[in-house]
């Protein structure tokens, strides 16, 4: 009698297509049908190859990693079997950890000014993401970023020593702070 294989199929279920993560290297999951034990599946980003798996059953599951880039990455899946080809291919949109660095004034400054002027910059940030300017853990300001991987800028009210400026920046890719110490001594009375 004579085995019959139908075509091959294979389907990414996870994760879905247009996701967005903020972790490089990441898993590929499916499933196989009228694959057949040692049918090759080849997982590609952008084209290039990542990794290859062997099936240890016929019409099986698979999970592979691969390695992000950038937003828009294509991953693919391709099953080289036994009666034929096949391919899936989906959109995975890779959002680096953002950082945030005040840039002005700097650690420990000291003034007798109450509004203060900070300045900064950020990176991995996007259009739309906020940064938030905390005075000793009280919101003070709230920025939103008009162009990515940007500066910004803004004004704090601060009124003692030892006031704890976090600028957090809330991103799609993630959350990032920095923190500086600003020094107010209120202003000099001669007696």
């Amino acid at each position: 009698y004579i085995n019959y294989y139908g075509t091959p199929k294979i389907e990414i279920i996870s994760p879905s297509d247009n996701h967005n993560t903020s972790i490089q290297i990441i898993y590929i999951s499916g499933t196989t049908y009228n694959s057949r034990a040692g049918d090759t599946i080849e997982l590609f980003v952008n084209g290039l190859k990542n990794s290859t798996i062997t099936l240890n059953s016929d019409s099986a599951n698979f999970s592979g990693t691969v390695q992000l880039n950038n937003i828009g990455d294509s991953i693919s899946v391709k099953l080289n079997g036994f009666s034929g080809l096949d391919f899936d291919t989906i959109t995975i949109n890779y959002f680096p950890p953002p950082t945030i660095k005040i840039l002005s004034p700097e650690n420990n400054y000291n003034t007798t000014t109450q509004i203060i002027y900070i300045s900064g910059t950020t990176y991995n940030s996007y259009v739309g993401d906020t940064i938030q300017l905390f005075v000793n853990r009280i919101q003070n300001n709230l920025i939103i970023l008009t162009v990515n991987n940007g500066t910004f800028s803004g004004t704090i009210s601060i009124s003692s020593t030892n006031s704890k400026i976090v600028a957090r920046l809330n991103s799609i890719a993630g959350i990032a702070e920095d923190t500086i110490t600003i020094n107010y001594y209120g202003t000099p009375v001669i007696k």
